[in-house]
């Protein structure tokens, strides 16, 4: 059988790995003056405006990285005007747990097993309409509850977080909550973390596995306790300046450790008041052979 050339276009060298390097990009303005070219000094962006072109920049970097599975740290972002939650294993795979979802906040949680039915389910918030959703892991979406709170844009629930056991019963500790500092908005924050102690919490009525949710306006704060109904528990009624963003924290205190038991001391035995003084007897019996060996020993070398 006649063999088939094999045609191979281009180089038979394969060409070598790209190389990255870093670069600082640089913006000239020379020669522009205030007010002309486009280039204005009174334009004041709302946090809402930011926060828009933040979710519509972070969508056109995970288009075009070809990742658009994962839309954000938190495993939600904006895809068609919804919401998409995706789980992320530890080698890194993607899968999708709904692209339908409704308008969601960052801070979010996956509820404990004893929350009543929504145990096991991610628990987000949503600060336009003040609603608490849970998103099971089929997908489905149900509303949990919605607390008597402020809502709306940069002002609705925020973050969420589930109080750790232990933590109210025997531990103790404290949630934190970031306090951005917004120029600008009606809450203008101070850039500080805010703390509420276990103490505080107990005062409130909190218990262990309740759900905590706080507003980003005001930084107050509600516990949500699911079992066979779900009830809203208020923590701090009166809102403030804080601005309140992300996760809620928790700090458990360390149990103090027990003191080493001090180790038996193993009592050295003492001598005996015989043993502390030598028999007379013995020593004068000692003397009398040491002498006769020594006669003895005269006694041979004289005869010798």
């Amino acid at each position: 059988m006649p063999r088939i050339p094999i045609l191979k276009l281009g180089s038979s060298v394969e060409p070598p790995p790209p190389r990255l390097a870093t670069y600082w990009p640089a913006l000239c303005l020379e020669g522009l003056q205030l007010g002309i070219d486009n280039v204005r000094h009174d334009v004041w962006l709302s946090p809402s405006f930011c926060k828009a072109a933040g979710s519509h920049i972070a969508h056109l970097i995970a288009k075009y990285g070809n990742v658009e599975s994962v839309m954000s740290a938190d495993a939600s972002g904006s895809s068609g005007g919804k919401i998409v939650i995706a789980a992320i294993d530890c080698k890194g795979v993607v899968q999708v747990i709904t692209s339908a979802a409704p308008t969601l906040e960052g801070g979010l949680a996956v509820a404990p097993r004893g929350f009543g039915a929504f145990g096991g389910d991610l628990m987000a918030p949503d600060e336009l309409s003040g609603r608490i959703f849970a998103i099971a892991p089929d997908g489905k979406v149900t509303v949990v509850a919605q607390p008597p709170l402020a809502a709306g844009g940069d002002i609705g629930v925020e973050g969420v977080g589930f109080v750790p056991p232990g933590f109210m019963t025997a531990l103790g500790g404290a949630v934190y909550f970031a306090d951005r500092m917004t120029p600008g908005s009606p809450h203008l924050g101070s850039d500080s973390v805010l703390r509420l102690s276990s103490a505080d919490l107990a005062a409130a009525g909190v218990q262990d596995g309740d759900m905590l949710v706080a507003t980003e306006g005001g930084a107050t704060m509600v516990a949500v306790r699911c079992a066979a109904s779900c009830t809203v528990i208020p923590v701090v009624a009166t809102p403030t300046a804080a601005h309140g963003e992300g996760h809620l924290v928790f700090t458990v205190t360390a149990p103090a450790s027990a003191a080493p038991s001090p180790s038996p001391r193993v009592a050295t035995p003492q001598p005996s008041g015989a043993n502390k003084r030598s028999n007379p007897g013995f020593t004068i019996v000692a003397v009398v052979l040491v002498i006769s060996a020594a006669a003895l020993l005269l006694l041979r070398r004289r005869r010798g």
